[in-house]
């Protein structure tokens, strides 16, 4: 038996060898996944045994049989039923029994003696291992040996007796449509007994897939020497009885019943351990041989052929991943290269788009400057002529003071410098805030396709570059402009702008309310700009009033009306030097707006186009790495393709 099974095991090796050559070729690629699959289906080549079933009734003869095909008295003679479920003979090259007890994940490892007292266990010791296997709930044996055929791949399975418990039976008859091959134990000195018919008729009627186990069954008569010892024509009869009855139940259901052996098992142990033999053990070494026939050239090339397959497919899908890989690879190389190349042409785009959208913004400073200073000159009149009118007439210079012209004159002074520019700091915090903010609105709406054009570009070009700073953020809503500045925050951080609201607001929604804050900072610049000629008016009607002489009370009302003329006659004079100012800071401001929106957006596109210079460097010093995993990659693809041939080629 061992030569043929020692061929295929060689062959299944070596198709093991070419799967994991193949798994050490993917691992080399760090491909790890690929190579696990390839490595696990090695192993499942390389440990694929044989599972040969032993079914027949308690004494039977089924453990002689068992260890005249292992060589060994292994198994005892009338060995109790010790189990509720399979004895398995397995490979090991120390002799062990392993015991499987319910609710113990790991077995107890015991010698065989455990199994065996040498030779045959008493009717004692069969009752004594019956009590111990209840009390301990053992639902498996393992018995394991280096015994041919076990050391070639084949299991022997050694399953209850028929003719005990039904629950035992099902246990048998679960296991058998997954057998390799079966051997079926009938006893000749009581051939074909009830429960044994009555288990071959009751599986021939089951359904193909659960009655397939016929197919590959081998019936083996044991005692046949016992039956023969008296007459040979018994013997005979016995066989047509088998012939007739396995005929007339397995060929109606298309199962040819062609293997049938009478052998003297125990004759055939004792040759296999040198001792001597009534006889030869008559047709065992017949079946001995049909059993490795069958194993090792049907069920060794069925199984052969389908491990193959499966090993080819599993190759096949490896070699795919790293063609994939290799493809990946060059898409990633080109693809880098490309988003550098398309990001700076973006940038140089909307450089220019920026620069065309900030003079715009410059060129409505104008039409800011002028709605300003009309507003202006439209209130400075009413300011001084009625307003301030109006308010001096209440002030009085104080009778606890010494009455000297210019004490009073410099107290109403005072009084109307105080006046006039608390009234020019509230318009200067309402009315450019207002003309600012619809200016900005304006250019907005004038400008809103070029900045949603601008910020989309960006985006895209960030992102092909693996920039996440500029992605949309929290805001579905949030404008181009709030985009702009919340990505160029550092920029803004440092200029005038920023200095001015920064604080105020922080940066998001800045350029939202951008006339708002801008009108926050332009504050201090218009007033400052209006206030100093407003003094120069006051030093005018001070010198003015200074030649008054001061004899009565009703002086100090003179001084306070010469105060008011002196500003309403130095007015029209200083107006246009206000304006001029008015303007100059209102450009100013625009302009300076101008700036910041130019400085936010280049710092963007410095952002931009520093990356696409880190991945032009990074593509061209990744290009001989790229190139050195293509040749890996390319090397990895040819071997897996010799291996897919060689494996091909690989007979059973």
């Amino acid at each position: 038996m061992t030569d043929q099974l020692s061929a295929y095991q060689r062959k299944r090796h070596e198709l093991a060898e070419l799967v994991g050559e193949g798994g050490r070729t993917a691992e080399g690629l760090h491909h790890w996944e690929i190579s696990r699959a390839l490595h696990r289906e090695a192993g499942d080549i390389r440990n694929r045994s044989f599972n040969v079933v032993v079914v027949g009734e308690f004494s039977s003869g089924k453990s002689t049989l068992l260890n005249a095909l292992l060589g060994e008295a292994i198994l005892p003679a009338k060995m109790a039923p010790c189990t509720k479920s399979i004895l398995e003979i397995q490979y090991a090259e120390t002799p062990t029994l392993h015991v499987y007890r319910s609710g113990v994940e790991l077995p107890e490892v015991r010698p065989l003696a455990y199994l065996k007292e040498v030779g045959v266990i008493q009717a004692q010791e069969v009752d004594d291992a019956r009590r111990e296997i209840a009390e301990s709930k053992i639902d498996r044996l393992v018995v394991r040996v280096p015994n041919s055929p076990c050391d070639v791949g084949v299991d022997l399975l050694d399953t209850p007796g028929l003719n005990e418990a039904s629950e035992r039976t099902t246990i048998t008859t679960q296991r058998l449509p997954r057998a390799d091959a079966s051997v079926l134990v009938l006893r000749a000195t009581d051939l074909l007994s009830k429960s044994e018919r009555d288990f071959i008729e009751d599986e021939a009627k089951k359904d193909p897939v659960n009655r397939r186990w016929l197919d590959n069954a081998f019936v083996v008569v044991t005692f046949a020497d016992v039956a023969a010892q008296d007459d040979e024509a018994e013997l005979d009869a016995l066989k047509d009885r088998l012939d007739e009855f396995l005929d007339g139940v397995l060929q109606p259901m298309g199962i040819a019943p062609g293997r049938r052996y009478f052998v003297d098992a125990r004759s055939a142990l004792k040759l296999r351990t040198g001792a001597s033999a009534t006889t030869d053990g008559m047709e065992f070494g017949c079946f001995e041989e049909h059993l490795r026939t069958f194993l090792a050239e049907h069920r060794g090339r069925i199984e052969f052929q389908g491990k193959k397959l499966t090993a080819i497919a599993a190759i096949e899908r490896a070699t795919d991943s790293l063609k994939a890989d290799l493809e990946r690879q060059a898409r990633e190389g080109k693809a880098l290269q490309e988003a550098a190349q398309k990001a700076r042409a973006t940038v140089e785009q909307e450089r220019k788009r920026m620069d065309r959208v900030a003079a715009d913004l410059t060129g409505k400073a104008p039409r800011l400057a002028r709605d300003i200073v009309n507003d202006f000159r439209a209130n400075a009149g009413h300011w001084v002529n009625t307003d301030l009118v109006a308010y001096m007439a209440t002030q009085r210079y104080p009778d606890a003071l010494v009455a000297r012209t210019k004490p009073a004159s410099e107290w109403y002074v005072a009084k109307a410098t105080s006046w006039l520019e608390a009234t020019i700091q509230t318009w200067s915090s309402q009315k450019p805030p207002e003309y600012l903010r619809e200016m900005m609105d304006d250019f907005a709406r004038a400008n809103q396709g070029d900045l949603e054009a601008l910020r989309a570009n960006l985006q895209t070009s960030a992102h092909e570059l693996g920039l996440t700073q500029f992605d949309q953020g929290d805001v579905a809503d949030e404008s181009p402009l709030d985009w702009l500045t919340r990505g160029a925050a550092g920029w803004l951080a440092g200029g005038p702008l920023g200095a001015a609201v920064g604080g105020l607001l922080g940066w998001k929604g800045i350029l939202t309310n951008l006339g708002v804050n801008l009108a926050i900072a332009s504050v201090a610049a218009i007033a400052g700009v209006v206030i100093p000629v407003v003094g120069a008016i006051l030093v005018a009607a001070v010198v003015a009033i200074a030649q008054i002489a001061i004899g009565q009370d009703s002086a100090k009302d003179r001084i306070r009306d010469r105060v008011v003329e002196g500003l309403q006659k130095g007015l029209p004079r200083e107006l246009e030097k206000a304006t001029r100012g008015i303007e100059t800071s209102a450009v100013g401001i625009v302009e300076g707006v101008a700036q910041e929106l130019c400085k936010a957006a280049e710092a963007v596109l410095a952002v931009i186009s520093e990356a696409a210079t880190n991945a032009e460097e990074t593509s061209r010093a990744s290009q001989a790495q790229r190139e050195l995993r293509a040749a890996q990659l390319r090397a990895g693809v040819r071997s897996l393709e010799a291996v897919a041939a060689a494996v091909t080629q690989l007979e059973a």
